[in-house]
């Protein structure tokens, strides 16, 4: 299971074309309330969240790393339309051409996204089989809101306004610039040091 999950990471730190990046910039976010609180629920410690298309119930991802991905299943039960083709590349350098789409409305819980763009894939591989999930929140997807994690209490808060959410006690603050996705990369240096013994 376990050399499954790393393959997933790798997989979905995907890059995409500069005709994705405006595909990415599609979308809104309408909530109910100022602050939305979302549950999380974990398979093998990654985060799921419950999420509502066309008043069906599907298990989604929530993954920052990548940009929002249905399933060719939803797709073809909203016949939806293919907006463009494009080469889709993974961190191992594997390239695959996927359906990009516009998904009309995606709930989950209280909050509502119109218009988001997303990746079609088979989510029956083998890669992803164990955890039976029927799409991903991405980081496009997440870019409409700002959110907050808690994960001593396995949820997931969600604001369009960041003043809603005390920064104070907060250890590290860290900038980082979006890849056209939407997913963030933040700039590190890793220090280390050994001692040779004669």
């Amino acid at each position: 299971m376990r050399k499954y999950i790393f393959f997933v990471f790798l997989f979905l730190a995907i890059t995409v074309s500069a005709q994705g990046k405006r595909f990415f910039e599609n979308g809104e976010a309408e909530l109910k309330n100022a602050v939305e609180k979302i549950n999380l629920t974990y398979t093998n410690e990654l985060p799921f969240v419950k999420v509502n298309v066309n008043e069906k119930t599907y298990k989604f991802l929530f993954d920052s790393g990548a940009p929002t991905v249905i399933s060719t299943t939803i797709y073809n039960e909203l016949n939806l339309k293919k907006k463009h083709r494009s080469k889709v590349t993974d961190s191992k350098k594997n390239k695959q051409e996927q359906i990009f789409t516009i998904v009309p409305e995606i709930k989950v819980d209280q909050i509502t996204f119109k218009n988001i763009g997303a990746v079609v894939m088979d989510l029956k591989g083998i890669e992803f089989e164990c955890f039976k999930i029927d799409g991903i929140i991405g980081a496009n997807q997440m870019a409409k809101l700002f959110w907050r994690i808690n994960y001593s209490e396995n949820s997931i808060e969600a604001t369009k306004d960041l003043d809603n959410f005390s920064k104070e006690n907060y250890e590290s603050v860290f900038s980082f610039n979006p890849k056209p996705q939407k997913t963030p990369v933040i700039e590190a240096q890793i220090l280390f040091s050994h001692s040779l013994k004669s």
